[in-house]
């Protein structure tokens, strides 16, 4: 049987500082490997300080078409915004970009922008990733692979995601997968079609992304979700995707951060997760590798 590397980011880095130390503090004491940075947020020109004296850290561009202010100027770029000159929530873009061929300049000017931003920080890029994963649109995806090819950064998240069993667990383990993957079966065709196309236009990705609870059978709590979907990744490389966070005095985060970060931060810097990464002979990577 081949080599299990895995892949362990950190979505968000520069969100705010609480984000970033959290991420920080993941991977000197914990199991992070990689991470992605948000360059048009607040804390995006601290997270690009702090990570110097962190040199193993891989860092990534988290691209961002769904929150905040854009990178390139705005009259460059005006079907990608509101009225106020930010770019809409995720749903809102998400409608915006699904048939919008006509937008794939602009969006090609505003990943290059941040790319530009990460390097003018300091940052050699590992790979790119997207907030929201709004790189799963095909016109997003093209236009990425455009830019990361041209900047010589050929490497990018891949936005097929499904569940998997853990091998070797009872036979009951096939009710949880199918009831998973069956109820998604649309979303995985399109995620694979949109694998393959990325992989065909020259970016390499993992095998595999994962978020926490996507190994199956497990009992439910975060601990056990997160070590069931270390004991499925497949033969080759896998990535998990987490949330850390630190709550500061002045955000006021939804409900949905507020528990993420509650969950993962921990989980990361768990003992005994590295030892279950360790039993199993999996090696802890980051894009660099792949």
């Amino acid at each position: 049987m081949g080599a299990r590397k895995l892949i362990i980011n950190a979505d968000d880095f520069g969100f705010s500082r609480g984000v970033t130390d959290a991420i920080i503090d993941c991977h000197r004491n914990g199991i992070l490997t990689s991470t992605t940075i948000m360059v048009n947020m607040p804390a995006a020109e601290y997270a690009a300080e702090v990570v110097r004296s962190t040199p193993e850290l891989g860092v990534g561009v988290h691209v961002n078409l769904t929150e905040g202010k854009p990178i390139a100027p705005a009259d460059r770029i005006p079907g990608l915004l509101d009225e106020t000159g930010s770019f809409p929530g995720n749903a809102a873009q998400s409608k915006n970009l699904w048939r919008a061929g006509h937008l794939a300049k602009q969006i090609e000017i505003e990943i290059d922008a941040q790319i530009e931003r990460a390097i003018s920080l300091g940052i050699t890029p590992t790979h790119c990733d997207s907030h929201h994963g709004i790189h799963k649109l095909p016109v997003v995806r093209r236009a990425l692979a455009k830019v990361l090819l041209r900047r010589g950064i050929p490497k990018a998240r891949t936005p097929l995601s499904r569940h998997r069993k853990i091998p070797g667990s009872p036979l009951s383990g096939w009710i949880p997968w199918l009831k998973h993957n069956l109820r998604r079966a649309p979303s995985i065709a399109f995620h694979m079609w949109s694998h393959l196309q990325l992989r065909r236009a020259g970016i390499r990705t993992p095998n595999w992304k994962a978020t926490r609870s996507m190994g199956v059978p497990c009992s439910g709590d975060a601990t056990s979700e997160f070590i069931a979907c270390i004991s499925a990744a497949p033969v080759g490389y896998s990535e998990i995707l987490i949330h850390p966070g630190y709550l500061g005095e002045d955000e006021n985060p939804s409900e949905w951060h507020r528990r993420t970060w509650a969950e993962d931060t921990p989980l990361c810097q768990d003992p005994g997760v590295r030892k279950k990464i360790e039993e199993l002979g999996l090696e802890l990577v980051s894009f660099r590798d792949l």
